[in-house]
């Protein structure tokens, strides 16, 4: 329901022998802040890899309501996420709005 209602990422905070998760109503990405971005970005790229759909300027125009003719902004905030280690480029010989990207946790080799 977060993503289909583009709302900000869920935090989740682990401490002792508990986890707490929290969720947030709807903000508008002007709203949210570099954090946040970075999460809704890592956790579109988490649903779509489990998903076996990739993760890439189009996906992140759809997943934050970015017009098609906004294509930077979509780049700056995948950017974000690439620069913050949260996600890394699948093929990054390729420009940027051909570029797919994957959660950082999926760094294993191929032939692993």
């Amino acid at each position: 329901m977060i993503e289909v209602h583009q709302l900000p990422a869920p935090l989740f905070e682990v401490g002792g022998d508990s986890t707490r998760c929290v969720l947030f109503a709807h903000k508008d990405l002007s709203e949210m802040s570099r954090e946040e971005r970075i999460r809704a970005c890592y956790w579109h790229a988490c649903l779509r890899h489990l998903t076996s759909r990739t993760t890439n300027n189009q996906s992140i125009r759809e997943r934050f309501g970015f017009p098609n003719h906004r294509s930077d902004q979509a780049s700056r905030l995948l950017k974000e996420a690439v620069d913050s280690g949260m996600l890394i480029i699948r093929n990054p010989d390729a420009g940027n709005k051909s570029r797919s990207y994957l959660p950082n946790w999926d760094a294993l080799p191929s032939n692993f």
